[in-house]
């Protein structure tokens, strides 16, 4: 199960996607979005971090690329394509919103929310598949 803090930032994100240009420009808003984001992820990656720390040895040295039975290779595998993923979309919901904030465009800004919504997301299934693959 995600950290509670990762529910409020979903739930904060939505509302974002459907502020407007004098919401977005305040400060206070583009603060709790921007604290809001850093609060889930950095919880999300502890609880990452934490699972790895309980797979086995075997399972830890097939994640570091040992030459493992071909099962483990293939979950192992997904796991990393969607890191790969969420770091993408966690790379491009920040330059989105970097754009948003240059330009002062609430369009990019929600479209920099939905983009953060998203990469949550993604952290949040890498999560569970770390878990799963420990279990």
């Amino acid at each position: 199960m995600a950290p509670p803090v990762v529910e409020g930032t979903k739930q904060l994100l939505q509302e974002a996607q459907e502020w407007g240009m004098w919401t977005w420009a305040s400060e206070t808003n583009k603060g709790r979005v921007r604290s809001g984001i850093e609060s889930a992820t950095e919880a999300l990656k502890r609880e990452v971090e934490k699972t790895k720390g309980s797979w086995s040895k075997a399972l830890r040295e097939a994640y570091d690329g040992a030459d493992v039975d071909p099962a483990t290779k293939r979950a192992v595998r997904k796991l990393r394509d969607l890191e790969n993923e969420m770091n993408q979309a966690t790379a491009q919901s920040k330059a989105t919103f970097a754009e948003a904030e240059r330009e002062l465009d609430a369009a990019k800004a929600r479209q920099g929310a939905a983009e953060a919504f998203h990469a949550i997301g993604l952290h949040e299934a890498v999560f569970e598949l770390a878990r799963r693959l420990g279990s």
